[in-house]
């Protein structure tokens, strides 16, 4: 599931009249990952699961967390459970970042189906419990 270059990572509706269509090169840059994530907490903008990869892959949770300090869009007082919001998002848009796989996410049975058919639970004691590694 790697991206491409030009390929939309992202986007927000705003600014009108076309809103910004995020490629690799732009969430590579921090204060555009700062502005996507306002633009998300106002419910203007999504992250697709390609994206989230790459977020993942680029930064890792512990500078997404200090990017998501400046726009407080999952911030929660408590680490363990921002993590969680965090990998709540991605598995929605349909990555799961602990196993680094695609797929889809049901979330009333807490399982992830992989693109080949297998399925996994997802441990939410475990992720949030990954507090205990970040700074």
């Amino acid at each position: 599931m790697k991206s491409t270059p030009d390929q939309i990572l992202a986007w927000s509706i705003e600014p009108v009249p076309d809103g910004i269509q995020y490629n690799a090169a732009m969430l590579g840059n921090q204060s555009d990952v700062e502005a996507l994530f306002t633009y998300c907490k106002l419910d203007q903008g999504i992250i697709l699961a390609e994206g989230w990869q790459f977020l993942f892959e680029q930064f890792g949770l512990n500078n997404l967390i200090d990017i998501d300090q400046k726009s407080h869009w999952l911030k929660h007082e408590d680490k363990g459970e921002w993590i969680c919001k965090f990998v709540d998002q991605a598995l929605m848009a349909g990555y799961n970042p602990v196993i680094n796989e695609a797929g889809d996410y049901d979330p009333e049975t807490g399982m992830f189906l992989l693109l080949d058919g297998q399925k996994t639970s997802v441990d939410w004691k475990a992720i949030y419990q990954l507090k205990e590694n970040l700074l």
